[in-house]
């Protein structure tokens, strides 16, 4: 877990989504470590969620870039962005 973490911090902080990356932690009170590491739960899941439809709304990545970024598969990215939105949804039609 260790390296998967050290590994995607550094893909983030070459291409300067570090700092994105640390607010949405800060946001979530989840560590970074939680956040870029494979952690599955319900907090870090929706946390993490919110990153990668952060980065697919607002910069405009590719599902396959967002999930290279992050260490995750591209299905999984793209499951976790349309969960996020149908969240956003039932948030904002209540």
């Amino acid at each position: 877990m260790n390296e998967r973490y050290l590994d995607t911090k550094a893909r983030l902080a070459k291409r300067g989504l570090l700092m994105l990356a640390e607010r949405v932690a800060a946001r979530w009170f989840v560590s970074l470590r939680e956040l870029l590491g494979g952690a599955r739960h319900k907090a870090v899941a929706a946390a993490r969620r919110h990153l990668w439809n952060l980065m697919r709304d607002t910069l405009a990545l590719s599902y396959p870039a967002i999930g290279r970024l992050t260490g995750h598969d591209h299905t999984t990215v793209m499951a976790g962005i349309k969960l996020r939105q149908a969240e956003l949804a039932r948030e904002y039609a209540a």
